[in-house]
């Protein structure tokens, strides 16, 4: 076939992301046939097939043979659907996920511009065998010849046996007309290229443009004589488009040809040598979408490359930095009580960069939003393809898709929210006849909502399956070494339950298609913590499992707490701060070596930031020390302080990957003075402090 396609990269680029569009809806219908068992409601039905008709059109305008043949077979179904003279069958829907998937494939080779390999045929002909076996359709009746549009055919004559080919199907399918119209136009009075446009514009309404001489981008750069030509599909008659194009000024002559299968060996053989215009094609397929009216409905909405984003929000941060200078400028100079006039108008301007700082932050971070729906909505067929797999019926409920979060933050999250998913169907969710064995209803649930919290977006998972057994988790961990059976008898039920996070853990008796490996859950938690996010786990056994996973909204700005230790200066996200404490040396105690203080009747942990990095740990002068305790999911510790500087908005700049993986340290900050901070890991110091202790409970 080849992929040698007679486009502009820009005009791949928007093929790309509107066929990707199509194919999602495509999916979202055909799984909602599955889901209403048989009951079509129209309207849904019409959009799927539009949207099968749409990615037919321009994939066949683009010139991607196997994905507007396979398209085409697929929208002949959904026709039969729609005219209610199939049913919705499993072994439909089925076939119709398969051909999603060969979409897929197809899209991404454009993509990477290499060709799968994937041979369409197959797939072809068995959607065609269904078709015919629904309709009992014996081999002595005719069928309808199948939509073939040939590359070569395609980069041919506009009006050749392709292009028309292609007109006939799309006109069966809907029932309506095929003409071939050439319009003559008057030169003396206006520009011929305008009276064009308003002819196709016309015929846009009433139809759908196949393809036009000459094509649109020649218009549009005043390319036209006198004469132009268009294969149009319409349910609009004959007359009634006569005189449309009759009533736009300066069209002198208009010629209409019926193209029907009986006399299509019968048509004239002069051609016009021209190639279909992918832009026409795309607004033809498009056509039934748009309004009889005269009046043009602009999208609120535009597509922005994620690098402008990220440009403009690095120009956001230098101006945030830029900000905080000024005001600790201005602050110094109150401190020395010079030139107040000048001060005070220093000080005017800065609040006022400082409103305009936070509204472009604002606006920007907005701009960098995106709904959860845009991840959520491929986890339906997952889940469904999952539970066929695994011989069990699950239903899944997702709430808050409207929930918004930095585009960035959805990028990383895709796999630990599949992985989740998937171990809810394999370990949670039982069989239908245990199930009903345990008086369950036989179809099992899998909830996946979202919502905000804060300055956090809160996910969960959540299964009415079997649960999860701490004292089973805890008995597979000694079995697999990764704890000694003395350091389980002291683990609270929560504690042993967590330990489904520990790298190599695994229940599952047998190695299946989609867990028991001991490789997930501890790579879900990692991939979380990178993200300044953490995860917690709530089980009861019989009733269910959930995981509840806190993200920030974004990673490019936070608000940090700011301390001193010896000469330099660090930053913690403040979503991570417990509280701060002053505390006495006479309080501080020694349990296994290690320096821990009694918190409220609990045992504290506390750590110099120094020990992370194997420096040497100051001597602080005085009698007090400064405290700040940290959280997340695994528990509580204290940092001993010099320094208290105060909360600060700060930048977040990724550290160069030529330093390699710097334990203790997520990133920097560039703060008012010039000064860099370091942004603590708040996971690392933890693990530095509760991994060791299981670690050495292990190895006694």
């Amino acid at each position: 076939m080849g992929l040698d396609f007679e486009a502009t990269p820009e005009e791949i680029k928007i093929f790309l992301e509107e066929a990707k569009e199509q194919i999602q809806t495509l999916e979202d219908g055909i799984m909602s046939l599955e889901k209403e068992h048989g009951e079509i409601d129209p309207e849904s039905l019409q959009s799927i097939f539009r949207a099968a008709h749409t990615l037919k059109g321009s994939s066949a305008a683009l010139g991607h043979v196997n994905m507007a043949k396979l398209t085409h077979e697929m929208e002949t179904i959904l026709d039969h659907l729609r005219k209610k003279s199939i049913d919705v069958t499993p072994e439909l829907v089925e076939l119709l996920l398969d051909g999603i998937d060969g979409l897929r494939i197809f899209n991404d080779e454009i993509y990477q511009g290499k060709e799968s390999g994937i041979d369409v045929n197959d797939l072809v002909l068995d959607l065609q065998n269904f078709v015919a076996t629904a309709l009992d359709i014996t081999p002595d009746t005719p069928k309808k010849a199948p939509f073939h549009p040939d590359q070569t055919d395609l980069k041919g004559p506009l009006f050749d046996a392709s292009l028309e080919t292609a007109a006939l199907e799309i006109a069966t399918s809907l029932n309506q007309n095929v003409f071939e119209i050439e319009v003559r136009l008057n030169t003396e009075n206006t520009l011929p290229p305008v009276r064009a446009y308003q002819v196709m514009m016309f015929l846009e309404d009433i139809g759908q443009l196949i393809a036009s001489e000459p094509t649109l981008q020649d218009l549009e750069k005043d390319r036209i004589e006198d004469t132009l030509k268009v294969l149009l599909v319409t349910k609009t008659d004959k007359k009634a488009v006569e005189d449309g194009i009759a009533s736009i000024p300066d069209c002198k002559k208009v010629t209409l040809t019926a193209i029907k299968k009986a006399n299509k060996t019968e048509k004239k053989e002069k051609i016009i040598s021209a190639k279909p215009s992918t832009d026409l094609a795309r607004k033809g397929v498009k056509a039934e979408k748009r309004t009889r009216s005269s009046e043009t409905v602009i999208s609120p909405t535009i597509r922005v490359d994620v690098d402008v984003l990220d440009d403009l929000m690095n120009l956001v941060g230098e101006l945030v930095i830029d900000r905080t200078r000024i005001n600790s400028d201005i602050q110094k100079l109150h401190e020395r009580k010079e030139a107040e006039e000048a001060l005070e108008k220093l000080g005017q301007t800065g609040n006022h960069i400082g409103r305009v700082t936070e509204k472009l932050q604002e606006l920007i971070m907005k701009a960098r939003l995106l709904p959860l729906e845009t991840l959520f909505r491929k986890f339906p067929r997952m889940v469904r393809d999952l539970a066929l797999k695994a011989e069990k019926e699950v239903q899944l409920v997702m709430v808050g898709e409207d929930t918004e979060i930095d585009r960035s933050v959805i990028e990383q999250i895709s796999d630990p929210l599949i992985h989740l998913l998937r171990n809810a169907i394999d370990h949670g969710i039982e069989k239908p006849e245990e199930r009903a064995r345990l008086n369950k209803n036989s179809t099992g649930t899998v909830c996946l909502s979202a919502e905000p919290e804060e300055n956090y977006i809160v996910i969960r998972i959540k299964d009415d399956g079997k649960g999860i057994d701490p004292a089973k988790i805890a008995a597979s961990a000694v079995k697999k070494g990764l704890i000694t059976p003395q350091k389980v008898q002291s683990l609270s039920v929560k504690e042993a339950t967590e330990l489904v996070f520990m790298p190599g853990f695994s229940t599952a008796e047998e190695v299946t298609q989609v867990s028991g490996r001991g490789v997930g859950m501890d790579i879900v938690k990692k991939n979380l913590e990178n993200l300044n996010g953490s995860i917690q786990v709530f089980t009861e056994v019989g009733k269910g499992t959930e995981f509840r996973i806190e993200l920030p909204l974004t990673l490019a700005i936070m608000r940090t707490l700011l301390f001193q230790s010896t000469d330099n200066l660090y930053a913690i996200p403040l979503s991570a701060v417990a509280e701060t404490n002053r505390i006495s040396k006479a309080e501080i105690k020694y349990v296994d070596n290690r320096k821990a203080i009694n918190l409220r009747g609990k045992v504290l942990p506390l750590i110099h930031i120094e020990e992370l990095f194997n420096l040497p740990v100051p001597q602080i002068s005085g009698d007090f020390y400064f405290v700040i305790v940290v959280k997340n999911a695994k528990g509580q510790v204290g940092i001993i302080v010099e320094k208290l500087l105060g909360e600060e908005e700060v930048v977040v700049k990724t550290l160069s990957k030529l330093l390699g993986e710097t334990r203790g340290i997520s990133g920097a900050a560039i703060l008012g003075q010039g000064e860099v901070a370091f942004i603590l890991d708040v996971p690392s110091l933890l693990a530095y402090v509760t991994d060791s202790r299981l670690a050495g409970a292990c190895c006694n």
